[in-house]
């Protein structure tokens, strides 16, 4: 009860009706999705490297889709739907001891229509309450919801905890820009509950548009967390590094399709679109899924110089192309033996656009360039169009090639390395 911040006056007529009519929505569960999900394409009898690309990827997409879809038959309504109920009957029952001085703020959200008033009612909101009592979190927390026709949460000032375990109120921020997935992922209806799906999202269908974020992050962006401004950066580091927070996604027509975790996306910001565009062969081809991970050559290389034994092997640099981070790592070249512990460190630089390279047709038909625009390379430099691999069609299957690795692993696998 907010027994201690109770106010005098009756409950604000204005603020019950715009909760009633905020927690309207009812959740009706996934849409139906298909029994038989789409199989691969037929590879024709000599296959140009982009037709065993979008086979492979079409059956990939085809056995995860398959999984995903047999466990959103099995959702229960029931659960989401309670929790609305509940986040409801809280919302009415404390509207009325809410402080006086957050009724006008609070109606002034509830009544808003347009994402900027929004955003503006929110963030003074969320300034206001620091330091009230946790019921009056909690209370703002049920009563600052926002839901569309089918159940979406379409803004909200809600709990979460941020990346150091603590619990937080953070608003839903207006954060338009693009993103694409590397594989099968599902929306729902509100950010992190697996209880409301509601569809499961094609990769080959990106990109999508961005609406909102609710995130634990000082600042969303392509490269605004602090360590994509570092040069060098542990592999134990990077192993764990994760984004706290969701995005909603909406069509062109910015009807809300639902929330995406942000550990499953490649975003791009509004004033990047022009990269989300020149970035979708790669994305939707299967491309980027891919090469996506780290590279290695196990077997090591000969030495630098002349004076090397050479029946010695030594070790060869690793790469990592992470396309959903849109970062590029590697380690140096050692002169330690192949099979010696490999070097902690890796030299860090940001990816700002990935594309093919624009080749003749008849190279095309045996490899793709994939060329890369990069910022905060070791070097400090930008790089233009540099190459970051190729993948090749060879004798009827697909081979990556990045530098001199060829081997996909994972980093776990390499920091382990006797």
């Amino acid at each position: 009860m907010l027994t201690t911040v109770v106010s005098s006056g009756a409950a604000s007529a204005s603020i019950a009706t715009l909760i009633e009519k905020n927690h309207s929505a009812s959740y009706a569960g996934p849409e139906q999705v298909p029994d038989v999900p789409e199989m691969a394409p037929a590879v024709p009898e000599k296959p140009t490297v982009v037709d065993l690309l979008k086979a492979w990827y079409a059956d990939e997409i085809r056995k995860d889709s398959k999984a995903l879809a047999s466990n959103l038959r099995k959702l229960d309504t029931s659960a989401y739907n309670s929790f609305f109920a509940k986040c409801k009957a809280k919302a009415l029952a404390c509207a009325d001891k809410l402080p006086e001085e957050l009724k006008p703020q609070v109606e002034a959200y509830l009544q808003a229509s347009e994402t900027a008033q929004q955003d503006s009612a929110l963030r003074k909101l969320q300034k206001a309450a620091e330091g009230q009592p946790k019921e009056v979190l909690d209370c703002l927390n049920a009563a600052l919801v926002k839901l569309d026709a089918w159940g979406v949460l379409v803004g909200g000032l809600l709990w979460g905890k941020t990346t150091d375990g603590a619990e937080r109120l953070k608003p839903t921020r207006h954060n338009p820009g693009r993103v694409y997935i590397l594989r099968p992922q599902v929306l729902t209806a509100w950010p992190g509950r697996a209880d409301s799906a509601l569809k499961v999202l094609d990769p080959r269908q990106g990109p999508w548009k961005v609406r909102l974020a609710h995130t634990y992050e000082q600042k969303v962006g392509t490269h605004n967390q602090e360590w994509k401004q570092l040069v060098l950066l542990k592999v134990r580091d990077y192993d764990r590094l994760t984004n706290n927070g969701h995005f909603l996604l909406v069509d062109d027509k910015d009807v809300p399709l639902g929330w995406l975790d942000m550990d499953q996306a490649a975003f791009f910001e509004k004033k990047w679109a022009e990269y989300a565009d020149e970035s979708k062969f790669v994305y939707t081809s299967g491309a980027a899924a891919f090469v996506h991970g780290v590279w290695w050559n196990p077997e090591g290389r000969t030495g630098d110089d002349a004076s090397s034994a050479p029946d010695k092997r030594y070790q060869e640099p690793i790469h990592i192309v992470d396309f959903l981070r849109l970062s590029q790592a590697e380690t140096d070249a050692t002169e330690l033996p192949a099979n010696a512990p490999y070097p902690e460190i890796l030299h860090v630089s940001q990816l700002r656009a990935l594309y093919r390279g624009k080749d003749d047709p008849e190279f095309l038909a045996s490899r793709i360039k994939l060329l890369t625009e990069r910022r905060y390379a070791p070097n400090d430099a930008w790089g233009l169009g540099e190459q970051a691999g190729t993948i090749e069609a060879y004798k009827g299957r697909l081979q990556y090639r990045i530098g001199s690795a060829t081997t996909k692993t994972t980093l776990d696998k390499i920091y382990r390395l006797p």
